[in-house]
């Protein structure tokens, strides 16, 4: 990887219906500022709006919110920027949700979600993301409707 590479922002949009669930990601995360560039939209809806405005590499959302819920946002993420990590972080405890989600995300963290967690998963999401260059493997990932956990050994 050369330093250009390394320059390159990972652009990453948070969605949630509580404004005070956004300012709390963007105070917990204001640290890594200097290598994410952050944006915050309160329904998804407007975050579709974004996302037709510019690239993001990662979106975070919440699963209930009104007018269009994260999952149904998800699946448009998914059809519409199949390149696009998607991640749920949500405190719903529903079960029968909580499995739908599966299908339009690629990694469940549950709120309140620790700050070295959620940090984690997007860093790891976006060190694959400088490994996968090539067109042909792009396409191929982007297909992949889940990340693996890891096994309990680890």
């Amino acid at each position: 990887m050369d330093k250009g590479e390394r320059d390159i922002k990972k652009s990453i949009l948070f969605v949630d219906d509580e404004p005070k669930v956004l300012d709390g990601l963007a105070r917990m995360l204001r640290p890594m500022r200097h290598i994410w560039d952050m944006s915050f939209s309160e329904s998804a809806i407007q975050a579709l709006k974004l996302l037709k405005e510019r690239h993001f590499d990662v979106v975070v959302t919440d699963i209930r919110m009104p007018v269009m819920n994260g999952l149904e946002f998800l699946s448009e993420v998914k059809r519409l920027y199949p390149d696009t990590v998607r991640i749920i972080l949500s405190g719903e405890s529903d079960r029968e949700l909580t499995m739908k989600a599966v299908n339009v995300s690629h990694q469940f963290l549950n709120k309140p979600c620790n700050t070295e967690i959620l940090k984690t998963a997007i860093s790891r999401i976006g060190d694959l993301s400088a490994l996968l260059q090539r067109d042909s493997i792009k396409a191929m990932v982007a297909r992949v409707d889940r990340l693996p956990s890891l096994p309990s050994l680890y």
